[in-house]
């Protein structure tokens, strides 16, 4: 199944210390293409995962409910990695051809999510370089 374009690489929700369920809504090809944070602390155990592989997404399901108020962060975070190794002449599997490339797609989105967060010149500036910090001046846009 190809990759979707999606729109929507995280979910945030605030816990409310009974719920366990928190649904995520983009599509993850691995366990490993999704990072749980608690309030801004990335958690990797304590919870179990559904949807892999869904273009609905899925849900993360803890054993034991999120504190009162702890923010809960779901994000896709694909690894830009290949483990398969095609040989000369071997099989050439199009399941395996077509988990390749939902993973490239899946690490473009990754990687689109996280340089929307960052501070950029415009294309059209000269260098694209910001100045060298200096003491008492701060970065400001009007």
């Amino acid at each position: 199944m190809p990759v979707p374009a999606q729109t929507t690489l995280f979910n945030e929700s605030t816990a409310n210390g009974a719920t366990t369920v928190f649904p995520y809504d983009f599509m993850i090809a691995a366990a490993g293409d999704i990072t749980v944070e608690l309030d801004g602390v990335v958690t990797t155990t304590g919870f179990t995962l559904t949807g892999v592989g869904e273009e609905s997404g899925g849900t993360i399901v803890f054993s034991t409910a999120p504190a009162n108020g702890v923010v809960v962060l779901r994000y896709l975070d694909s690894e830009l990695s290949r483990a398969t190794d095609y040989q000369q002449l071997g099989d050439f599997n199009a399941d395996t051809v077509d988990q390749d490339f939902d993973r490239l797609w899946l690490a473009m989105q990754s990687l689109s999510l996280k340089l929307g967060l960052c501070v950029r010149a415009p294309i059209s500036s000269a260098s694209g370089v910001l100045p060298e910090p200096a003491a008492n001046n701060v970065i400001g846009w009007n």
